[in-house]
């Protein structure tokens, strides 16, 4: 009782919170559990990030029968899949994986993210939109984690938009 109040918001989980990994690993422990052990049989690698499952393997039809068993071992814990959401890729073209796209051995937030963020930047200095402002410093604390060298190109963009502003101010 104290652990969902201490994890709730108005009787409701919030999305995001600081608590979100921690309880997603604490649920999906025996389902983990389970998934380790086919894959590891069959050689096939398996990641999570909160509820964000990834299968990598050479064999096709490994893969296939897999996704049959996983989905019936989430279900079996009172959960369900979003075959919307469930992807087949090959190693060939852009790889997308829990919202990153991996090229070249690189991770990337995609080129779409970037300039949807420099729109926002864009919006929040020359229109003064401030409305979006804990999304935008949301959006550029995840680009510093993931691209370091494009979150500087970003903060130097935000300097020379913010001098601009000062300078017309004046």
């Amino acid at each position: 009782m104290l652990l969902t109040k201490l994890c709730t918001y108005k009787g409701h989980l919030p999305q995001g919170g600081v608590s979100s990994p921690a309880l997603a690993n604490a649920v999906f422990f025996a389902i983990d559990e389970k998934l380790i052990s086919i894959c590891e049989s069959q050689r096939i690698a398996y990641t999570r990030y909160a509820d964000d499952l990834t299968f990598s393997t050479n064999y096709k039809d490994r893969l296939i029968k897999l996704i049959a068993k996983a989905n019936e071992i989430i279900e079996e814990n009172g959960f369900h899949t979003n075959s919307d959401k469930t992807r087949l890729m090959s190693g060939q073209g852009p790889l997308r994986v829990t919202g990153l796209n991996l090229n070249n051995e690189q991770v990337s937030i995609g080129r779409d993210k970037k300039r949807q963020l420099r729109a926002e930047l864009h919006s929040y200095f020359v229109k003064g939109d401030h409305t979006r402002e804990n999304e935008i410093f949301g959006m550029l604390s995840y680009l510093r984690f993931i691209e370091p060298e494009s979150y500087q190109k970003m903060k130097s963009y935000c300097k020379k938009m913010n001098a601009n502003i000062n300078k017309s101010t004046r």
